[in-house]
C-alpha cells in the first residue's frame, strides 16, 4: 500500500466491471472463487486517514 493513488485509480476501474468478473456463467462456472480474493485484497484500502481511498474501496464492495 506505498501507492495509495495507484490502488485508488485500479479499485476505480475495478469497480465498473465487478459484477462480470464474479458472474456465474457456463462459460466461467469458476467465477465465484474469485469473489473472496478481490475482497481480501481491497481490505487494506479501508483507511480512515485516506477518505478517497475509503469511499472507492466502499465503492466496490457495494458493486459486488
Amino acid at each position: 500500500m506505498t501507492e495509495p493513488h495507484r490502488f485508488t485509480s485500479i479499485v476505480s476501474c475495478l469497480t465498473g466491471m465487478t459484477r462480470q468478473i464474479v458472474r456465474q456463467t457456463p462459460d466461467f462456472p469458476q467465477a465465484q472463487t474469485h469473489v473472496i480474493p478481490l475482497l481480501l485484497a481491497v481490505l487494506p484500502g479501508i483507511d480512515s486517514n485516506d477518505m478517497e481511498k475509503t469511499a472507492v474501496t466502499y465503492e466496490f464492495l457495494n458493486a459486488m
